[in-house]
C-alpha cells in the first residue's frame, strides 16, 4: 500500500472538510469532478477524471476537485464536501446517495 507523505495532508479550516490532498491534475479538472487517482508524478498522487465506463478509473482513491485545476497543474482533492448546482430532484430523502453516471458526473441511480 502506498504511504501518502503528511505534508501532502492538508486539514480543511472554515469549509467542514476534514482533510484534503495536495495533487497533479492528469487532465484539466472542473470544480466539483469526481476524480481517482491514477498514478505518481514525483511524490505527488496524480488526480484524473473518474469514469463508470473505464474499470481502471472507477476502483481506487476517489475524491472530489475542489477548485478547476489544468493539466498537470497542482489540485486539491477532498474526500466529501457540500455540492451545489446539482439537480437532485428526484432524490427521495436529504441525505441521498449520489453515484458517478456513465458520463463521469453526478447521478442518483
Amino acid at each position: 500500500m502506498p504511504h501518502i507523505k503528511p505534508r501532502y495532508l492538508n486539514g480543511q479550516r472554515g469549509t467542514g472538510h476534514h482533510a484534503s490532498f495536495d495533487g497533479i491534475a492528469f487532465h484539466a479538472l472542473a470544480v466539483n469532478d469526481i476524480v481517482i487517482a491514477v498514478g505518481y508524478d514525483g511524490d505527488r498522487i496524480k488526480w484524473a477524471k473518474a469514469d463508470a465506463n473505464d474499470f481502471a478509473r472507477v476502483n481506487g482513491v476517489m475524491g472530489i476537485a475542489d477548485h478547476a485545476a489544468g493539466t498537470d497543474e497542482r489540485v486539491r482533492v477532498v474526500s466529501h464536501k457540500l455540492i451545489t448546482g446539482v439537480n437532485t430532484d428526484a432524490a427521495t430523502a436529504v441525505g441521498h446517495p449520489v453515484y458517478l453516471s456513465d458520463q463521469g458526473a453526478w447521478s442518483l441511480t
